[in-house]
């Protein structure tokens, strides 16, 4: 993984060795950025996979919040597309 992930009470420092920038993120994204960790995935799939690990619901809503989030950390340069 090319980022570094330490919990700070409500927020998460991630460190980004590529760069070598921190950023602090909140819930949900230290939670994509670990699952994706464990190996990429597309939307469809990571939207499984979180299902999965956090119980969440699999629906449109989820599908479209996470697609929102994934372009949040895609903007500030931590994950990209496949």
């Amino acid at each position: 993984m090319a980022c570094v992930l330490t919990p700070l009470d409500s927020l998460t420092a991630v460190y980004h060795r590529r760069s070598g920038t921190t950023h602090l993120l909140a819930e949900p994204l230290p939670e994509i950025l670990a699952t994706l960790g464990a190996a990429p995935a597309a939307i469809p799939a990571l939207a499984e996979r979180l299902a999965m690990e956090y119980g969440l619901a699999m629906n449109a809503e989820t599908t479209a919040l996470l697609s929102q989030r994934l372009a949040d950390l895609e903007a500030i340069g931590l994950v990209w597309p496949l």
